[in-house]
């Protein structure tokens, strides 16, 4: 998965589209920290086949993801590009006559209301805190239910289990222990992110060429807190435990190899697997996490197509007054 801001699973997955829409309701107690109500009128951003995206779609878009008013300007675009790529399949679906089931999307929207009435507060009256109100939920809603019935008539048992194969060590419960080296980076500094990488690079070659041991390596170079137990973090699972990079990286290597430079929020890592606790999960016992994985392969790849056959006009790609 190589898009720009790496979140499709958002708009593929209904039950992810649900957490963010509750993750932003449950700010009601912290008005300081909500974002900022979707702004009025129906200007034009962006026009997609025709069809546009307005600047009330792109507050929605904040609202729903719960990002604030000083991280808006720096994701206004990536945001935008997301909103054109959902405008697509949504076109790519009308004209197939997919529809959300709506079972499914009446249980979505339910559980919504039903959170904000825990909390012992009107939904109405919430979501127009929010700047929402229940149609909007329900629009959010619909396109990556739509998506999974597209999906599901789409995916066939071959290509779930063709998937499983190839991916049984991510998906089977297998279980890694590593040991690692790593240099912290503030973040948004990108030339110490290059240098951090470039001297893990180098620590690499010291240990492959045998000049010094990973256990060496650890206590001479590393600056996280494992190195007290030369650089060990345990048994974990491909997904729950470590941060998605450094697991992905992981499991990509056999016992006793070492990863490329890997960057995570706590710096770049190199990382080598001591051993492997083989899992004992079935496709079947899986088979929802794969459907999901293909669902996001699936949108992707359709996305890339129909943005090559688009008409797509970028009317203000950036908030007014910003310099691009």
């Amino acid at each position: 998965m190589t898009r720009r801001v790496r979140e499709t699973a958002l708009l593929v997955a209904a039950l992810l589209v649900v957490e963010t829409l509750v993750a932003a309701v449950s700010l009601a107690g912290e008005e300081a920290r909500l974002p900022a109500a979707s702004p009025p009128g129906s200007e034009t951003l962006v026009r997609v086949n025709g069809r546009a995206v307005t600047q009330a779609d792109l507050g929605t878009a904040y609202l729903v993801r719960g990002i604030p008013p000083e991280r808006q300007p720096a994701l206004r675009r990536s945001l935008l590009d997301r909103l054109v790529d959902a405008s697509l399949i949504a076109q790519f679906l009308e004209r197939r006559h997919i529809k959300p089931n709506r079972v499914a999307l009446d249980e979505q929207v339910g559980r919504i209301l039903a959170f904000i009435r825990r909390r012992g507060e009107a939904p109405d009256d919430f979501l127009k805190k929010l700047g929402l109100d229940e149609q909007q939920v329900r629009d959010q809603l619909s396109l990556p239910l739509a998506w999974e019935t597209y999906a599901r008539a789409a995916i066939t048992a071959g290509q779930l289990k063709s998937y499983f194969d190839a991916h049984r060590r991510e998906l089977d419960g297998t279980q890694l222990r590593s040991r690692h080296i790593v240099l912290r980076v503030p973040l948004g500094a990108p030339v110490d992110w290059e240098r951090a990488a470039q001297r893990i690079g180098a620590f690499r070659q010291e240990i492959n060429s045998g000049k010094r041991s990973f256990a060496d390596a650890v206590q001479k170079y590393s600056e996280g807190p494992s190195k007290r137990n030369g650089g060990d973090v345990g048994f974990f699972a491909h997904r729950g435990t470590m941060p998605a990079a450094f697991a992905d990286a992981a499991f990509q290597l056999k016992p006793g190899e070492l990863s490329q430079p890997v960057r995570t929020n706590a710096g770049v890592h190199l990382i080598e697997v001591t051993e492997e606790r083989p899992g004992q999960l079935s496709l079947e016992d899986v088979r929802q996490t794969v459907f999901e994985r293909l669902a996001v392969q699936m949108w992707d790849q359709q996305v890339a197509t129909l943005r090559g056959q688009a008409d797509i006009i970028w009317i203000q790609p950036e908030a007014p007054g910003t310099v691009p």
